[in-house]
Protein backbone atom coordinates (compact mmCIF):
# COMPACT_ATOMS: atom_id res chain seq x y z
CA UNK A 1 0.00 0.00 0.00
CA UNK A 2 1.15 3.52 -0.95
CA UNK A 3 1.80 5.79 1.98
CA UNK A 4 0.39 9.54 1.32
CA UNK A 5 2.13 12.44 1.10
CA UNK A 6 0.98 15.49 2.48
CA UNK A 7 2.43 19.43 2.40
CA UNK A 8 1.87 21.75 4.88
CA UNK A 9 3.23 25.65 5.42
CA UNK A 10 3.58 27.49 8.31
CA UNK A 11 3.01 30.92 8.63
CA UNK A 12 6.59 31.90 8.50
CA UNK A 13 6.95 30.22 5.34
CA UNK A 14 8.51 26.90 6.40
CA UNK A 15 7.13 23.93 4.28
CA UNK A 16 6.73 20.04 5.64
CA UNK A 17 6.52 17.22 3.39
CA UNK A 18 5.26 14.33 5.29
CA UNK A 19 4.11 10.63 4.42
CA UNK A 20 1.20 9.16 6.43
CA UNK A 21 0.37 5.53 6.71
CA UNK A 22 -2.57 4.49 4.12
CA UNK A 23 -6.13 5.27 5.51
CA UNK A 24 -5.10 8.06 7.54
CA UNK A 25 -6.66 11.08 7.69
CA UNK A 26 -4.58 14.67 7.81
CA UNK A 27 -6.31 17.87 8.71
CA UNK A 28 -4.03 21.22 8.73
CA UNK A 29 -5.17 23.41 11.07
CA UNK A 30 -5.00 26.49 8.77
CA UNK A 31 -7.75 24.77 6.22
CA UNK A 32 -9.84 27.29 4.66
CA UNK A 33 -13.10 25.27 4.55
CA UNK A 34 -11.78 23.62 8.29
CA UNK A 35 -15.75 22.84 8.95
CA UNK A 36 -16.03 20.98 5.40
CA UNK A 37 -13.08 18.91 5.73
CA UNK A 38 -13.63 17.97 9.14
CA UNK A 39 -17.15 16.26 8.27
CA UNK A 40 -15.43 14.39 5.19
CA UNK A 41 -12.92 13.03 7.46
CA UNK A 42 -15.90 12.27 9.91
CA UNK A 43 -18.23 10.64 7.13
CA UNK A 44 -14.93 8.57 6.00
CA UNK A 45 -14.74 6.93 9.20
CA UNK A 46 -15.88 2.86 9.49
CA UNK A 47 -17.53 3.56 12.11
CA UNK A 48 -20.16 6.45 13.30
CA UNK A 49 -18.69 8.93 15.74
CA UNK A 50 -21.04 11.21 17.16
CA UNK A 51 -19.85 14.92 17.31
CA UNK A 52 -16.56 13.86 15.88
CA UNK A 53 -16.53 16.36 13.00
CA UNK A 54 -17.35 19.51 15.75
CA UNK A 55 -14.11 17.75 17.95
CA UNK A 56 -12.06 18.13 15.35
CA UNK A 57 -12.40 21.36 13.98
CA UNK A 58 -12.58 23.14 17.95
CA UNK A 59 -9.04 20.90 18.05
CA UNK A 60 -7.44 22.41 14.97
CA UNK A 61 -8.53 25.78 16.00
CA UNK A 62 -7.20 25.52 19.67
CA UNK A 63 -4.17 23.74 18.11
CA UNK A 64 -2.96 26.38 15.36
CA UNK A 65 -3.37 28.71 18.70
CA UNK A 66 -0.56 26.61 20.18
CA UNK A 67 1.23 26.37 17.18
CA UNK A 68 -0.02 22.91 15.51
CA UNK A 69 -0.20 23.20 12.09
CA UNK A 70 -1.20 19.20 11.12
CA UNK A 71 -3.68 16.86 13.32
CA UNK A 72 -3.53 13.32 11.35
CA UNK A 73 -4.63 9.93 12.61
CA UNK A 74 -6.15 6.55 11.68
CA UNK A 75 -7.25 3.48 12.94
CA UNK A 76 -7.31 -0.45 11.49
CA UNK A 77 -9.17 -3.75 12.99
CA UNK A 78 -6.68 -6.03 14.36
CA UNK A 79 -8.29 -9.55 13.23
CA UNK A 80 -6.65 -11.48 15.60
CA UNK A 81 -7.68 -10.01 18.94
CA UNK A 82 -10.83 -8.35 17.48
CA UNK A 83 -9.31 -4.73 18.05
CA UNK A 84 -9.28 -1.41 16.97
CA UNK A 85 -5.63 -0.19 16.84
CA UNK A 86 -6.03 4.11 16.73
CA UNK A 87 -3.37 6.59 16.72
CA UNK A 88 -3.12 10.56 15.86
CA UNK A 89 -0.48 12.73 15.13
CA UNK A 90 0.00 16.52 15.73
CA UNK A 91 2.89 18.40 13.91
CA UNK A 92 3.82 21.64 16.13
CA UNK A 93 5.99 24.32 15.77
CA UNK A 94 7.47 24.19 18.95
CA UNK A 95 9.78 27.64 19.70
CA UNK A 96 9.64 26.64 23.73
CA UNK A 97 12.00 23.76 22.95
CA UNK A 98 10.35 21.89 26.39
CA UNK A 99 8.72 18.46 24.89
CA UNK A 100 7.97 17.09 28.65
CA UNK A 101 4.01 16.52 28.94
CA UNK A 102 2.72 18.27 32.08
CA UNK A 103 1.04 14.10 32.64
CA UNK A 104 3.32 11.62 31.75
CA UNK A 105 5.75 9.35 33.07
CA UNK A 106 9.10 8.78 31.04
CA UNK A 107 9.17 5.18 29.67
CA UNK A 108 13.27 4.58 29.44
CA UNK A 109 15.86 7.06 27.96
CA UNK A 110 15.58 9.55 24.96
CA UNK A 111 16.55 8.03 21.46
CA UNK A 112 18.90 10.37 18.96
CA UNK A 113 17.78 9.38 15.73
CA UNK A 114 19.70 11.04 12.05
CA UNK A 115 16.57 11.33 10.23
CA UNK A 116 16.07 13.24 6.94
CA UNK A 117 14.52 16.43 8.53
CA UNK A 118 17.46 16.63 10.65
CA UNK A 119 18.77 15.26 14.32
CA UNK A 120 15.64 14.38 16.21
CA UNK A 121 15.08 12.98 19.64
CA UNK A 122 12.66 10.58 20.71
CA UNK A 123 11.19 10.21 23.87
CA UNK A 124 8.07 7.86 25.40
CA UNK A 125 5.84 8.56 27.74
CA UNK A 126 2.69 7.10 29.71
CA UNK A 127 -0.13 8.54 30.95
CA UNK A 128 -3.59 8.62 31.13
CA UNK A 129 -6.10 10.57 28.73
CA UNK A 130 -9.83 11.13 29.42
CA UNK A 131 -12.48 9.55 26.67
CA UNK A 132 -15.83 8.64 25.58
CA UNK A 133 -15.09 5.45 27.14
CA UNK A 134 -13.58 6.65 30.43
CA UNK A 135 -9.86 6.82 31.27
CA UNK A 136 -6.94 4.76 29.42
CA UNK A 137 -3.51 4.50 29.54
CA UNK A 138 -1.59 5.76 26.58
CA UNK A 139 1.66 5.66 25.00
CA UNK A 140 2.71 9.27 23.69
CA UNK A 141 5.98 9.28 21.42
CA UNK A 142 7.62 12.63 20.97
CA UNK A 143 10.01 13.78 17.96
CA UNK A 144 11.79 16.62 18.60
CA UNK A 145 13.26 17.67 15.31
CA UNK A 146 16.80 19.98 15.46
CA UNK A 147 16.09 22.97 13.05
CA UNK A 148 16.41 26.53 12.77
CA UNK A 149 12.89 26.26 13.88
CA UNK A 150 12.03 23.66 16.29
CA UNK A 151 9.57 21.21 15.05
CA UNK A 152 7.58 18.28 17.35
CA UNK A 153 5.99 15.40 16.12
CA UNK A 154 3.74 14.49 18.92
CA UNK A 155 2.07 10.97 18.29
CA UNK A 156 -0.41 9.28 20.80
CA UNK A 157 -2.32 5.78 21.02
CA UNK A 158 -4.44 4.46 23.83
CA UNK A 159 -3.47 0.70 22.07
CA UNK A 160 -0.68 -0.34 24.51
CA UNK A 161 -0.59 -3.68 23.45
CA UNK A 162 0.44 -2.78 20.33
CA UNK A 163 2.77 -0.08 21.18
CA UNK A 164 6.01 -1.43 19.88
CA UNK A 165 4.32 -1.88 16.29
CA UNK A 166 3.09 1.55 16.78
CA UNK A 167 6.33 2.77 17.75
CA UNK A 168 7.75 1.40 14.22
CA UNK A 169 4.88 3.30 12.53
CA UNK A 170 5.46 6.37 14.11
CA UNK A 171 9.78 6.23 13.49
CA UNK A 172 8.75 5.42 9.83
CA UNK A 173 6.21 8.59 9.64
CA UNK A 174 8.90 10.68 11.23
CA UNK A 175 11.69 9.53 8.83
CA UNK A 176 9.68 10.55 6.34
CA UNK A 177 9.82 13.99 7.47
CA UNK A 178 11.62 16.95 4.99
CA UNK A 179 11.64 20.66 5.67
CA UNK A 180 12.10 23.34 3.05
CA UNK A 181 12.88 26.81 5.39
CA UNK A 182 11.19 29.77 3.92
CA UNK A 183 13.79 31.76 1.24
CA UNK A 184 16.81 33.08 3.32
CA UNK A 185 16.77 31.10 6.52
CA UNK A 186 19.53 28.33 7.71
CA UNK A 187 17.83 24.59 7.00
CA UNK A 188 19.77 23.25 9.91
CA UNK A 189 21.67 24.57 13.03
CA UNK A 190 24.43 23.35 15.15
Amino acid sequence: MTWQQTTVRADDGTVLDIALPPGWWSLPTDEPDLTARAHGIADNRPAPFPGIADELIQLARVGASAGTILMAGGAAADDETGQVVSASLMVIMDDTGDTTPTDGIDEGPSARLDLPAGVTVRRLFRGIAASPLGDLWELKAQYAVAHARPWLLSFQTPAMTHAMQLLDVFDGVAATLHITPPPGENAVFG
